[in-house]
C-alpha cells in the first residue's frame, strides 16, 4: 500500500517544496472531496446526488446571500428569486434528520 504522502496528482504539480506540506495539502483536498460526497449522498436528492462538483458549485455554493447575526444566532439570508435557494434550504432541513454517529 502506498502512503498518502507519496500520492502525486495526475498533473504532477504540487504547490510546496517540502513533502510534508504537500502531504497536508493533498489530505485537505481529499477531506474536501469526502465532505462533498457525503453531503451529496445524505442531503441532496434527484440529479444533484450524481452531479459533478462544478455543477454543485454553480448551483448551490455560489449563490447570492448575506451572512448576518442577531444575538447569538448566525443567519444566512438567501435571495428568494435565486433558483438554488429552495434546494439549499431543503438540504439544510434534512441535516437534523440524519442519524447521529456512534
Amino acid at each position: 500500500m502506498v502512503p498518502f504522502y507519496a500520492i502525486v496528482p495526475a498533473s504532477g504539480w504540487v504547490p510546496f517544496t517540502l513533502a510534508i506540506t504537500n502531504a497536508v495539502w493533498l489530505l485537505c483536498g481529499q477531506l474536501a472531496h469526502d465532505i462533498l460526497a457525503g453531503t451529496q449522498a445524505c442531503c441532496l436528492e434527484g440529479a444533484l446526488t450524481r452531479a459533478e462538483p462544478k455543477r454543485l458549485r454553480y448551483t448551490l455554493w455560489h449563490g447570492p446571500g448575506r451572512l448576518g447575526h442577531t444575538g447569538r444566532r448566525w443567519l444566512l439570508r438567501l435571495d428568494r428569486r435565486w433558483m438554488g435557494a429552495r434546494l439549499l434550504a431543503a438540504a439544510c432541513h434534512r441535516l437534523p434528520a440524519l442519524p447521529r454517529a456512534a
